[in-house]
């Protein structure tokens, strides 16, 4: 008998992301490039028998006329218990493909389309780091390598009670398996239990744009190579077929924290397919054009509005972008624009959601401007005040220079109230009074003595306290 690695009875004969009850199939009807081929061992009622298997995208070809698709049925990494030959099992509503000899290529293949059980046996997980509506988000770590990942966890009690939901999460995923690029965030592996789903993914800790906005200084060449590296990104989902949906400032992260290199696309929660779009386009043909179609809005155009804000500081919104140039330029008062940069505004800015998906104005031919010819390097992050204090503390550095002296005054904290010369109206800065004059029985003058708190000596300033004011004069004019 054969004994899967954990040693543990699987209960469960199907994936929650599988709609499909069929384990062989049939040829199918796509174009297979096939990646490798491997003679490999594989049971046979109960025997062991020799095998060319072939993997070509998510299909296995087992022989001309049967095939298997290897996305979420289950994997597990299994020993023959005569040969002690390490193989692995695909198994699914109670049918199982055993195969055995060098199939390390063929496990790392298939851990990105198929289901995994054993995932407390192979991470460890240390802490939490976010959480959604109905998935939370943990870092962990390898037990054999030592590479940090996070996982996503999803309550399958929840998915089960929406089917929009779990749509979504099968959109993401078949989404995730596709595509493989630097500037998209990878899946690697997943697993699932009786109760959950487990999403294994690249770890993210540079943060989001939208978090370093207040914290980094960001140059024209920096904010050139983050356009460039975002349209590589929907380069790539364009290219797959797929639509982002949402390019926001929160949806673009690093990671690493001071890594401009390391820009990704997350959140793929309004994903759509690009062949679904244009077939809603043409059924809406005898509607309004999708131009005033603000529900849906073109990844370009949002793109553009990043590059706005990173430039300018101010935020458009996609109800409100001007249909010229002229105008964005008028409302933004640019002075000095070069042709290549006002160029590369309007393809973004005035690329709608149906041009977009008609394959006039994309990604890869923005990426043909020339502002994008030139070396950009990915310079690292430099915080604000990280900066300036790096600045202050060089020995070179003179304070008598005219930079140092604004350095100084934006990074040193006030002084202590104890220390500092007061600039408002307290009685520290009013001049002392000569007491008023009266004449005493005996023919003397008497000065009049003033109560310890209207005393003319000075005393210490108090910023916080306000100036006490004489309501004297308007007392006399009311008696009057």
């Amino acid at each position: 008998m054969i004994q899967s690695e954990n040693n543990k009875t699987i209960i469960m004969t199907q994936s929650i992301l599988d709609d499909s009850a069929d384990f062989w199939i049939q040829r199918p009807q796509v174009l297979l490039q096939f990646q490798f081929s491997d003679n490999l061992q594989v049971v046979n009622r109960n025997r062991l028998m020799l095998k060319t298997l072939f993997l070509g995208g998510h299909y296995i070809k087992y022989s001309e006329d049967k095939y298997l698709d290897i996305r979420n049925v289950f994997l597990e990494i299994v020993y023959h218990p005569r040969t002690q030959q390490t193989g692995f099992r695909l198994s699914k509503n109670g049918e199982k493909l055993d195969v055995y000899g060098e199939v390390h290529s063929w496990v790392e293949v298939l851990k990105k389309y198929a289901i995994q059980f054993n995932l407390q046996q192979k991470y460890k997980i240390i802490k939490k780091i976010g959480e959604g509506s109905i998935f939370q988000v943990f870092k962990i770590k390898n037990k054999i390598t030592g590479c940090l990942y996070a996982v996503r966890i999803y309550d399958k009690v929840k998915l089960h009670s929406s089917n929009y939901l779990l749509d979504l999460i099968k959109k993401q995923v078949t989404m995730l398996r596709q595509v493989d690029h630097k500037n998209l965030i990878k899946l690697f592996e997943i697993f699932e239990s009786s109760n959950h789903l487990y999403l294994i993914q690249e770890l993210l800790e540079g943060g989001t744009l939208d978090s370093k906005i207040s914290q980094t200084n960001f140059n024209q060449e920096q904010i050139i190579f983050i356009v460039k590296q975002t349209l590589n990104g929907l380069e790539e989902l364009h290219k797959k077929g797929f639509i982002h949906g949402d390019v926001t400032l929160k949806s673009i992260a690093f990671k690493n924290l001071q890594e401009l290199d390391s820009l990704c696309l997350i959140h793929y929660s309004k994903v759509l397919l690009i062949n679904l779009a244009r077939n809603n386009n043409k059924r809406l043909s005898q509607r309004t054009s999708l131009k005033k179609d603000k529900n849906q809005i073109s990844d370009l155009q949002q793109l553009g509005i990043i590059l706005i804000k990173l430039l300018t500081g101010y935020q458009f919104h996609q109800y409100n972008i001007p249909s010229s140039m002229d105008d964005i330029k008028s409302i933004l008062n640019f002075q000095k624009v070069g042709k290549e940069l006002e160029l590369l505004l309007q393809q973004l800015l005035l690329t709608d959601f149906e041009t977009q998906i008609s394959e006039t104005n994309t990604p890869l031919e923005l990426l043909k401007n020339k502002i994008f010819k030139k070396s950009l390097e990915p310079k690292n992050f430099v915080l604000k005040y990280q900066a300036l204090n790096e600045q202050l503390e060089r020995p070179s550095l003179k304070p008598q220079d005219e930079d140092s002296l604004e350095i100084k005054s934006r990074v040193n904290t006030l002084p202590f109230i104890e220390k500092r010369q007061s600039n408002s109206r307290s009685l520290s800065k009013r001049k002392p009074q000569v007491a008023p004059i009266r004449l005493s029985k005996q023919n003397k003058f008497d000065k009049i003595v003033k109560p310890p708190s209207q005393s003319s000596e000075k005393r210490q300033s108090n910023l916080y306290q306000l100036p006490r004011m004489s309501i004297l004069p308007k007392l006399k004019q009311k008696i009057q």
